[in-house]
């Protein structure tokens, strides 16, 4: 089930290559996601180097590496040096995976109106999105509320 860390961040402590499916991270994003994640959890994270950014989906913790699969949310798979960053994201392949959670378990999802997305005066993506109200009756849907405009770096 998808998972929200908010705030995680960690950093690579090895070179990540354009088809590693498996990355080293420093020991306090592997702590984090050890308490977080239990078998068949998984969160998304921008990995990010300068002006260079992946989101990749983080499936697991194998002592310290992380299992990931690559080019989510559109991106495209990259190298990355030892220091570039992770940070949580909810994008999205996210949200998609929050609707189908949604769908599978009887629940339903309002809303209208159309996402813009618009390049802010510092580089960055600002992506705007309609009020959508997500609502389901599994216990196992932990989203209820309103899906916030955000921006991505």
């Amino acid at each position: 089930m998808l998972k929200s860390i908010l705030n995680f961040s960690a950093t690579l402590t090895a070179l990540l290559s354009d088809s590693a499916t498996v990355a080293f991270i420093d020991s306090e994003g592997i702590d984090r996601l050890n308490a977080n994640l239990a078998v068949g959890d998984w969160i998304y994270a921008t990995v990010v180097s300068g002006n260079i950014y992946e989101v990749v989906k983080i499936t697991s913790v194998v002592g310290a590496t992380i299992v990931i699969e690559r080019a989510k949310d559109y991106t495209i798979a990259r190298e990355f040096p030892i220091g570039a960053k992770l940070a949580f994201i909810l994008g999205v392949d996210a949200v998609q995976d929050i609707v189908d959670e949604i769908q599978l378990n009887g629940g339903k999802i309002t809303g209208d109106g159309e996402i813009e997305v618009t390049r802010g005066v510092n580089g960055e993506y600002i992506v705007s999105a309609p009020k959508i109200t997500l609502f389901s009756v599994s216990e196992d849907i932990k989203v209820i509320g309103e899906f916030p405009n955000y921006i991505l770096r």
